[in-house]
């Protein structure tokens, strides 16, 4: 018995240090998933012609889904980047993330955590584009991981 909780007791960090590093990868993944996105959206914006642009592609058919946007990428939303990387509810991915919608700095935004979302877990953020010709931000929040 004691053997086994000594074991258990050095086994546990290395353990919780693994369960931290596979959810900072998933996170890194998603984070690229949605900056592939928001460019596709983007690309099928433009490709919509000068009927779009002049309603800044507020909402966009994306495959079979029916995507919203502003300023020519996609919202800072379930409805917006989160269908297009499966977010919404009914997807796979939505089990495995628990995501948020908020404002930062004023600006939408939407926070992706790895379920179960713990003390300290690490945390995505993606950042609606705040006006024509800037891009939304996708990053990870550094202090989220510790």
């Amino acid at each position: 018995m004691i053997i086994t909780s000594v074991l258990l007791s050095l086994a546990l960090p290395r353990f919780r240090d693994a369960q931290k590093a596979a959810r900072q990868v998933m996170l890194v993944r998603m984070a690229s998933q949605m900056r592939a996105a928001a460019d596709l959206f983007f690309l099928q914006c433009q490709a919509q012609g000068d009927a779009a642009l002049r309603r800044d592609c507020a909402e966009l058919t994306v495959g079979r889904m029916v995507v919203q946007g502003e300023h020519r990428y996609p919202t800072a939303s379930v409805n917006g980047i989160g269908r297009l990387v499966g977010l919404s509810a009914g997807e796979p991915a939505a089990a495995h993330f628990q995501v948020r919608e908020f404002l930062a700095n004023g600006v939408p935004a939407l926070s992706v955590r790895v379920r179960p979302v713990e003390e300290a877990s690490c945390e995505l953020i993606y950042v609606q584009a705040k006006a024509p010709g800037q891009w939304p931000a996708v990053s990870l929040v550094p202090e989220s991981c510790h």
